[in-house]
């Protein structure tokens, strides 16, 4: 029962850490995935930001933010788990050898994905922010809702 359990964590984890250097590997490479918006271009201010360009930043903006939860999430789950693997004294427990070295390596890899998301995001983050300075709220309002 228990190995059922084990190789089910396992196929779980990879999974999503592989949705997640999908997701990273598309930022890397300057796009949103399954959205045409270059990520790339709200790293840095636009030349002659318009209400598109404000738009199109807050959207890339919150979808790095839901992916650096995503990392976070599954991070703090990792860790759960790893202490799971000691006993009451903070000793590996004999079983559980197998289990922390493939723990440890998923923590140090979603690390890695994270630490790239929160980069990104602090450079698209920044962007959003200053454009949000040069228009207001009502403007974005109203080309929302053309747009739609």
């Amino acid at each position: 029962m228990y190995l059922n359990g084990q190789r089910q964590f396992r196929w779980d984890t990879k999974k999503r850490i592989e949705k997640l250097q999908y997701v990273v590997k598309s930022y890397e490479e300057g796009f949103l995935p399954k959205e045409n918006i270059s990520v790339g271009k709200y790293k840095t201010m636009p030349d002659n930001p318009s209400l598109r360009d404000l738009s199109f930043a807050n959207r890339v903006d919150s979808h790095i933010k839901a992916t650096r939860k995503a990392a976070e999430r599954l991070l703090e789950q990792l860790q759960n788990r790893k202490v799971e693997l000691f006993d009451s004294h903070m000793e590996l427990e004999k079983w559980a050898e197998n289990e922390n070295k493939v723990v440890s390596q998923f923590i140090e890899e979603v690390s890695e994905l994270k630490f790239k998301v929160t980069m990104i995001g602090d450079d698209v983050a920044n962007t959003a922010k200053q454009l949000n300075k040069r228009h207001s709220s009502a403007d974005l309002s109203n080309f929302e809702s053309k747009r739609k």
